[in-house]
């Protein structure tokens, strides 16, 4: 096989393939709980997470950025490559890094801490399928005989994307029971 052809093919391979780019961050609010009992009571009084009254114990929140490059020629403006990143931001407890604590307080509070990880991280996995979605749009996209008529369509359809996918958020939460179904609690270390 010809090596220029493979090194063609190659490239092809990955510019289809090419997945979104992913940064995840995390932000902490300490507890210090002193028995297993305490963790509950704590989370509660120390949650920065308030939502019309209700208090969560962690959250993730994910945002789709874009970047597309277009070109104008035979009278058609097109995409000619993009970029997308989906940025993640998890605020999670944690016991306060000088806080001694018990190890069956540390073992259960891991035990919870990871239940809980896992119920945010399907919400991540909400905010990959919306990133792909928003690659796969771009790399769907007609010519059109205006540049701005391309970028007006682009903004509305990603926006529909987005919108669709932070609805799939809010029902995941609803099926799960912000995660209560899926073990989140601490009465289950």
């Amino acid at each position: 096989m010809n090596v220029r052809f493979m090194l063609l093919f190659w490239l092809f391979v990955n510019v289809v393939q090419a997945k979104p780019a992913i940064e995840e961050r995390f932000e902490f609010y300490d507890i210090y709980p002193v028995s297993k009992e305490d963790i509950r009571s704590e989370i509660k009084q120390r949650t920065p997470l308030i939502n019309q009254g209700s208090r969560f114990d962690g959250r993730t929140l994910w945002q789709v950025a874009w970047q597309y490059y277009r070109k104008k020629s035979d009278d058609l403006c097109h995409i000619t490559k993009n970029e997308i990143t989906l940025k993640v931001l998890y605020t999670m407890p944690a016991i306060a890094p000088e806080f001694s604590v018990k190890p069956k307080v540390r073992d259960a509070f891991d035990s919870y801490y990871q239940a809980l990880l896992n119920h945010e991280q399907g919400h991540t996995k909400i905010g990959i399928q919306a990133a792909t979605a928003v690659e796969q749009a771009l790399l769907n996209f007609n010519g059109f005989s205006h540049c701005q008529a391309l970028d007006t369509a682009v903004n509305k359809a990603i926006t529909a994307i987005i919108n669709s996918h932070h609805r799939q958020d809010e029902d995941y939460d609803r099926q799960t029971g912000h995660g209560k179904l899926q073990g989140v609690s601490i009465n289950n270390p």
